[in-house]
């Protein structure tokens, strides 16, 4: 709060070079405030603006749809759109995956446990329709020539009726169960994102500023401009490697091994000019 973005923004900019032009480092210190000036100018310089007006407080909203022009030049109210899930919400000073990160990691966790589940229990639903869709699976073995959940128990306890059905049978079994999994994880994801998005909810109406202003400084500041600088260390690390790789291999014999080398080809050359005639004092 009180934070002047332009002059606020050219100091910084001058510790980066200066801290990083004393230091003997890999990085230079230009690329280094390159990477500050361009985070800068694609979010820290609105934030700034956000907290010098506003103060550190994260407003949680859910965008909404523009109003649509008809044909005679009205404007149509759009619907208002509710919160569904956590995608649905946006905050601009403080986004809403650091939030969860600090206060809701496990609930988060467990729904991505689940939607991979569910991407599992679907691929493997899919290799089974595709392995049996012209026998077992084929909708015109089925009632309403269509694959339901009744259609299916109906099909399963006609085979269960007769003998010599057990592989087909089998496939049935195998296709319910699969379908009734991809039912009840469906369930549990449901659960977690209403839980989640009311946890979320919750965590944003009793942020306090101290909250606010720690996370957006060291967790989207600090952490973002961490995670671009790493990069460019790896980067520079995979050159460095690269470049010894390189003179190793320019080097690998030392200089006596050449000149012995060199030794031992000049007496092959000789002898066999000697074989051939070539004789000289």
């Amino acid at each position: 709060e009180g934070i002047k973005p332009k002059p606020f923004a050219i100091e910084l900019g001058n510790t980066i070079l200066s801290h990083f032009n004393k230091d003997a480092l890999l990085v230079d210190a230009y690329d280094v405030y390159d990477v500050l000036m361009n985070y800068w100018n694609e979010t820290m310089q609105d934030d700034c603006y956000l907290i010098s007006e506003e103060g550190w407080k994260a407003t949680l909203y859910v965008p909404q749809p523009a109003d649509k022009k008809t044909q005679s030049g009205e404007i149509k109210k759009t619907k208002r759109k509710e919160a569904r899930t956590i995608a649905d919400f946006a905050c601009d000073l403080l986004p809403i995956e650091f939030v969860i990160k600090r206060y809701c990691s496990e609930l988060y966790t467990a729904l991505l446990a689940a939607e991979e589940r569910l991407s599992g229990h679907e691929t493997q639903k899919a290799e089974m329709e595709e392995k049996h869709k012209d026998d077992y699976l084929n909708e015109a073995h089925f009632e309403g020539d269509t694959i339901t959940d009744i259609s299916l128990k109906k099909r399963e306890k006609s085979l269960k009726a007769v003998r010599g059905n057990e592989e087909e049978l089998g496939v049935i079994v195998g296709y319910i169960d699969i379908r009734q999994e991809i039912s009840a994880v469906k369930s549990v994801i449901k659960v977690c994102h209403t839980e989640l998005k009311e946890a979320v909810q919750k965590c944003y109406d009793t942020l306090t500023s101290e909250e606010v202003k720690d996370m957006v400084i060291n967790d989207k500041w600090y952490g973002t401009l961490s995670k671009q600088l790493g990069e460019q260390m790896q980067q520079i690390g995979q050159q460095l490697t690269s470049s010894v790789i390189a003179l190793v291999e320019r080097y690998e014999n030392t200089l006596p091994e050449l000149d012995r080398s060199i030794e031992n080809l000049e007496h092959k050359v000789t002898a066999h000019l000697k074989a051939m005639g070539f004789n000289w004092v």
